[in-house]
């Protein structure tokens, strides 16, 4: 409900003002008010300092005939409450210093009395003091186009924003933000180590744009604000009721490393028969297979519409990346025998085992939990392709046969230290490798490398981590790898495009989705320090693939890291948490 204006109290000094013959109305958010003097043309005079003003309050004595004057309000949400009353108020330049938000609401005074005024016709204002910036905004502003390194991100105070490039040799800057869609480069002397002129923004979600000078060249740097709604709903089923588990080597070195992802209480999901069908650790969380045999494992089973627990069946230990079986009703996946060696197995849609045969490399090579790590498992043609990372012994890939899943063909892959897979057609699969992290093209019909390339990552202190994730969409394959943690671009081919640091806190991407799945934008999944450093979340952003760039936005998914992804026939799209136990369904249109 709107207030009407004391016009008496209001303007006193103006002897010759009437009664308004209709009072104003004023909208009860207003909290603080000016009185400002401005000239013909709009121009700011002077104004008279904020007072608080509310229902009954005046406004200040202020202002002479021969002067349009203009009541200007605030509300208590826009300025807050501390250093607020009193604040002198100026005319704010172009300078990149803190201004006052723009005004709730603005009224000319008239020898009728107040009528509202055209608020983007006044002057922008500033107050001493008086810097309000949305805490939850922060850090607001993402620079992307004068580095392919990640920036470290600090917030410096109210409104300001540093990034440091200097692990790059870039040099670091400093952003101002506003409340509202408004930023801008500090002068050079405050600024760090880089100079910019700003230009207008050419694109609706950048705030702005600059053309910038660093200490190693000229670039471009776009500006922009993170919406704060995220662009689809989130739940979350929780399968377990178990505290969240941190791999050794997190606990340990407070990192990660591709092949840490395959731990916790889960290993691999799927959506069949009206159900999200999850294969568990059982009733203890392990980091990898191959540092110890666990024990048997449960296929548990959630309503796909509900996620509420329907039952769970036992299965036997490590059953791994388990997929929508070719023949039958149920799933096929890789687990161990008693023995700690590898099998693929068929199984009913109710978990039971119903056929299995022995994974068994043609050279006679140990191929159990104590020399090799499953990594991936594709489906082409016919075909199930098994891949290993080793441990004590070489990487391999099998090849089963759908029909009978009876091993067809194996090869050692010596010295690649796979950490995914990927199929890119029938014919061929891309493989990327941890460490010195590189691609490699995998001919599927006689098991050769065909050729391979490097992802361009800088180690830290002698360490890098390698390719975590990829995906393959049309003439692009897009690469989640550290460090430093970014997206790089490649074509089909295998020739590098770009790299591309998260906006906003830095993150590896760890899962890509394609989402819609007709879309035009990536899903990145990306894990990063929690609070606690020894601790890890997943957040979600999108990445257009037409313009390849990071769009502004990032959300909170939850604890850990994503290890699976699937959707179903509505397009919702289920993550799997396995460090928190957790499955988090995504539903809406997501186009931020």
């Amino acid at each position: 409900m709107k207030r009407a204006l004391p016009w008496a109290l209001a303007l006193a000094s103006l002897a010759c003002t009437r009664q308004p013959a209709t009072p104003v109305e004023v909208p009860p958010e207003v909290r603080y008010a000016s009185v400002i003097a401005v000239d013909g043309a709009g121009a700011f005079l002077r104004a008279s300092p904020l007072v608080p003003w509310g229902e009954g309050q005046s406004l200040p004595v202020f202002g002479a005939e021969d002067q349009n004057l203009v009541v200007v309000g605030w509300s208590l949400e826009q300025l807050g409450e501390v250093g607020v009353a009193g604040a002198v108020v100026e005319a704010a330049s172009d300078a990149c210093e803190p201004r006052l938000p723009v005004p709730l609401w603005a009224g000319r005074v008239g020898k009728d009395g107040i009528t509202p005024a055209e608020i983007a016709a006044l002057p922008r204002l500033k107050a001493a003091g008086v810097v309000r910036c949305n805490a939850s905004l922060q850090p607001v502003i993402g620079i992307e186009g004068c580095s392919a390194c990640t920036p470290r991100v600090v917030n410096d105070g109210p409104c300001r924003t540093r990034f440091d490039y200097s692990i790059c040799g870039l040099g670091e800057v400093v952003v101002l933000s506003q409340n509202e869609d408004q930023a801008c480069v500090l002068p050079p002397e405050r600024a760090g180590d880089w100079q910019c002129r700003l230009r207008p923004a050419s694109g609706t979600a950048a705030v702005a744009e600059a053309s910038c000078t660093t200490p190693i060249g000229d670039c471009g740097a776009t500006f922009y604000r993170f919406p704060t709604t995220p662009p689809f709903q989130q739940e979350t089923f929780p399968f377990r009721d178990v505290p969240t588990f941190t791999p050794d080597l997190v606990v340990r070195h407070a990192r990660y490393s591709p092949r840490n992802l395959a731990s916790g209480w889960a290993w691999s999901m799927q959506l069949l028969n009206g159900e999200i069908q999850i294969s568990t650790t059982g009733t203890t969380a392990i980091d990898f297979c191959f540092q110890r045999q666990p024990g048997p494992g449960e296929l548990v089973h959630l309503a796909l519409d509900t996620g509420q627990f329907l039952y769970a069946s036992p299965t036997p230990s490590c059953l791994s990346q388990i997929r929508v079986d070719a023949r039958g009703p149920g799933v096929v996946g890789t687990y161990l025998d008693e023995t700690g060696h590898f099998r693929l197995g068929r199984f009913s849609p109710t978990g039971a085992l119903e056929h299995s045969e022995p994974i068994t490399p043609t050279d006679g090579a140990d191929l159990s939990w104590r020399t090799a790590q499953q990594i991936g498992m594709e489906v082409a043609g016919p075909f199930y392709f098994i891949y290993f990372g080793g441990i004590r012994t070489d990487d391999r890939v099998h090849v089963h046969a759908q029909n009978s899943i009876m091993s067809q063909n194996d090869r050692a892959l010596p010295g690649l230290d796979a950490t995914v897979s990927r199929r890119a057609n029938a014919q061929t699969a891309v493989l990327g490798t941890g460490g010195a992290a590189r691609l490699v093209w995998l001919e599927l019909s006689d098991l050769s490398i065909s050729h391979e390339t490097l992802v361009p990552t800088e180690p830290v202190n002698d360490h890098s981590d390698g390719v975590y994730t990829l995906d393959i969409q049309e003439d692009r394959i897009y690469v989640g790898a550290s460090p430093p943690a970014a997206l790089y671009v490649f074509d089909r081919g295998g020739e590098f495009r770009s790299r591309h640091p998260t906006l906003g806190v830095p993150g590896i991407p760890v899962r890509l989705i394609v989402w819609p799945k007709e879309g035009r934008r990536l899903l990145v999944l990306s894990t990063r320090p929690g609070l606690d450093p020894k601790t890890y979340e997943t957040w979600a952003s999108f990445f257009d693939r037409d313009a390849e760039r990071f769009l502004p936005g990032e959300w909170r998914i939850g604890e850990g890291v994503v290890t699976d992804a699937q959707f179903d026939g509505e397009g919702r799209l289920y993550l799997l948490l396995p460090w928190a136990a957790e499955v988090v369904r995504l539903t809406g249109n997501p186009v931020p």
